[in-house]
């Protein structure tokens, strides 16, 4: 099942050069050499402050059977750089599967990451996740605290290596 998608516009391209007026030539949501996601360190280090407000976050949630499964998943999504940071809940589900009400404890992993990751979140969830029928969707965040905006930013447009050992701007 695919839930999650783009469901906004395309973000503008991202500017880089010394008067932020050439192009990039490469989508920001797609892979580095490297396999991980976001910008190179030209890019990183060319991007002005409004185009980082400018960009569009999500709150993508799923359910996995197991705290293990759990931890496994929000740890490789996030290294991977889909995700700035996962955080996961023990829930109590009820539903029908086969004609059946089922109850069952679940994990419920809340992953934080833009618009534009969402499709290569979704794939990368699908592929990491042992149910039959996943639960996918996805929440548009809203009214951010602005540093906090600002540290998602920098976690899902620069990857580890071009930040350096911590973010740019510190957690809250």
């Amino acid at each position: 099942m695919r839930a999650v998608g783009r469901t906004l516009a395309d973000p503008p391209p991202i500017l880089t050069g010394p008067n932020a007026s050439t192009a990039v030539n490469r989508e920001p949501d797609r892979p580095l050499s490297n396999g991980r996601y976001g910008l190179d360190k030209a890019e990183c280090s060319a991007l002005s402050h409004p185009k980082l407000k400018a960009m569009t976050f999500l709150a993508v949630i799923t359910t996995v059977g197991s705290r293990e499964q759990a931890c496994s998943m929000a740890a490789q999504l996030v290294e991977r750089g889909l995700a700035a940071c996962a955080q996961i809940s023990e829930i109590e589900s009820f539903y029908r599967w086969d004609g059946a009400l089922q109850q069952e404890s679940e994990w419920r992993l809340l992953l934080k990451t833009r618009d534009t990751h969402a499709p290569a979140l979704q794939e990368a969830i699908l592929s990491l996740h042992s149910y039959a029928l996943p639960a996918i969707h996805s929440i548009r965040l809203e009214q951010l605290h602005p540093a906090y905006a600002d540290w998602l930013a920098t976690c899902l447009v620069c990857g580890p290596e071009e930040r350096g050992s911590s973010p740019a701007i510190p957690m809250p």
